[in-house]
């Protein structure tokens, strides 16, 4: 098995913790607002359950961890029930918002453990040196495990929160800009629902394409401010390890 290979595997297990939480809380958020709203379609749906089996879907999620861009199964809300956009754009924020509390409480477990024992982040004792080439499964015992699930755990919610929140539809992020955007600029509203499968397009090809082809400007805003949410919530410098390290890399390495 090849370094990058382990690593991946490594990397992949440690994240899917945080992952199945992260995914099945954040379309709970969903759910819940909107049946709170007064709409019970997710009620109906069976989404208001904490069963990462009636939120996650099987390919969104294998294209997640492929290719590093995935989905999952969209919360369905009555539009008759909720005509407001303001209760439209509270429904769309309440996953990434839940994504960002997620976030911040595994970041100060992680902060907890890291506090109790400061070698716990890394098996050599320098917590900001892991030599990733050494990173393997279960290596390290059960701290250093421990420590990396609960980082990969923030990473993966700050990197949910900050996607979701690109104001491009279907996000959510486009949910919240059109709930208040709307009354002062719905020429530009309109003509982004109408558009919608070109701006679908163009945001693959700038974000999951160029970084492939060796342009990765918007993409690597994408990881800053991700990297800042984590560091922000877990309140220390990030450990050298961690986030998803898509399977087409490690085909490439």
């Amino acid at each position: 098995m090849s370094n990058s290979f382990a690593l991946f595997v490594t990397l992949t297990l440690y994240a899917l913790p945080g992952l199945l939480v992260g995914f099945t809380l954040h379309e709970l958020a969903h759910a819940a607002v909107a049946v709170r709203l007064g709409d019970p379609t997710p009620r109906r749906d069976g989404r208001l359950t904490l069963d990462p089996l009636h939120h996650i879907d099987p390919i969104g999620f294998a294209l997640l961890l492929g290719v590093g861009f995935g989905f999952a199964k969209p919360v369905r809300f009555n539009a008759l029930r909720l005509p407001s956009r303001g209760e439209q754009a509270l429904i769309a924020a309440a996953g990434p918002l839940t994504n960002l509390a997620l976030a911040i409480g595994f970041g100060v477990a992680l902060r907890l453990l890291v506090n109790g024992d400061p070698a716990a982040i890394s098996p050599n004792g320098d917590p900001f040196f892991v030599d990733i080439s050494d990173t393997y499964l279960f290596h390290g015992g059960a701290q250093f495990v421990l420590a990396l699930v609960l980082y990969q755990a923030v990473w993966v919610n700050a990197l949910l929160f900050v996607f979701n929140l690109i104001p491009i539809p279907p996000l959510d992020g486009f949910a919240v800009f059109k709930g208040l955007a709307n009354p002062s600029l719905p020429a530009l509203v309109s003509w982004m629902e109408r558009n919608a499968g070109l701006l679908q397009v163009g945001g693959f090809l700038v974000l999951f394409v160029l970084p492939q082809l060796g342009s990765n400007q918007a993409g690597g805003l994408i990881g800053r401010a991700s990297t800042w949410v984590v560091e922000r919530a877990y309140g220390g410098p990030p450990p050298p390890i961690g986030g998803i390290l898509p399977f087409l890399n490690v085909l490439r390495s």
